[in-house]
């Protein structure tokens, strides 16, 4: 019997928040797996905070893979990445999806409704988008309901 090596794992981070906390989180974490042997990539969506291409190739492990979504507006952006999303789902072409911030797990839960798939997925919010004091209470509580609702 021939010594198999054995398949790396096909990890998949997405988030829609490429700056500051959650940024060094993704980098860390993506970096670690990389190591550990992973086939590593990360999709982000664009914000005014999000560094440029440059920056984040140099910060992000040379085997990490980086997918820019900038496909216009934002809608257009969230449409492209649930449509991403639901596709990495229906072929099973990655093992775990890793989802990074709320908008980003709303979207990433949602795009599960009514796909069979053998895809693991985790959601981990970063900041509680429902406890931002400088959003209006009838947004905090619709962002609320989503969580409870995609939990």
């Amino acid at each position: 019997m021939a010594n198999s090596k054995p398949i790396a794992p096909r990890i998949v981070h997405v988030t829609e928040s490429m700056g500051s906390g959650v940024l060094s989180l993704v980098d860390s974490i993506s970096r670690r797996q990389a190591e550990a042997g992973a086939d590593v990539s990360v999709i982000y969506l664009v914000r005014t905070d999000t560094p440029d291409v440059a920056t984040l190739r140099k910060r992000f492990d040379d085997r990490v893979t980086l997918t820019r979504i900038e496909a216009g507006s934002r809608f257009t952006d969230f449409r492209h990445l649930a449509q991403l999303l639901r596709n990495l789902f229906r072929k099973n072409e990655v093992d775990v999806v890793h989802l990074h911030s709320s908008y980003a797990g709303a979207l990433g839960r949602a795009s599960l409704l009514g796909v069979k798939t053998k895809v693991r997925v985790f959601y981990s919010p970063h900041g509680f988008a429902f406890l931002r004091l400088d959003a209006a209470p009838p947004l905090r509580l619709a962002i609320r309901s989503v969580e409870q609702a995609l939990a």
